[in-house]
């Protein structure tokens, strides 16, 4: 099997998925967007993530949007590029999903992973999918389990 960037862009649009098909984008491996070619992809823009030369102070990561890339600073940039996040969306993502991750990798504590969290999402208003500035709740408890004390 070839590279990724040497294999051809899949057509969606031929194979019946017409409409608004993000979440399969959204749903593809990190990296292979590439390989997709979706008009909702191409629209979003990803902005990619880029080292600069800033500090984390706690609770603000001093993010900030030039052109077509997120500036993080540079050590930050490095540990999630290796965790492989690779776009603002990406790290949005991650960074809702795994804060003691993050909280780990900054020596932070959970609430200046949180404070951080919200500034990023404010910087990406407006560049990245509404959904993924405000997510959903999962259902508690998860996956309808209850507590067997609890039970008829």
């Amino acid at each position: 099997m070839g590279s990724p960037s040497s294999l051809p862009p899949v057509q969606l649009a031929g194979a019946g998925l017409r409409g608004n098909h993000g979440q399969l984008c959204r749903g593809l491996l990190l990296g292979t967007a590439n390989l997709v070619n979706c008009r909702w992809c191409m629209e979003m823009n990803a902005l990619s993530i880029q080292p600069a030369r800033e500090q984390v102070a706690p609770g603000d990561l001093h993010a900030h949007i030039a052109g077509d890339k997120l500036l993080l600073p540079e050590e930050f940039a490095r540990a999630v590029l290796q965790d492989g996040v690779r776009t603002a969306e990406d790290l949005l993502a991650y960074m809702q999903s795994f804060p003691s991750a993050v909280a780990e990798t900054l020596h932070w504590q959970l609430r200046d992973v949180a404070r951080a969290t919200e500034r990023l999402r404010a910087i990406l208003r407006g560049r990245v999918d509404d959904q993924l500035l405000h997510p959903s709740t999962r259902p508690s408890p998860p996956l309808g389990a209850m507590d067997p004390d609890d039970l008829p």
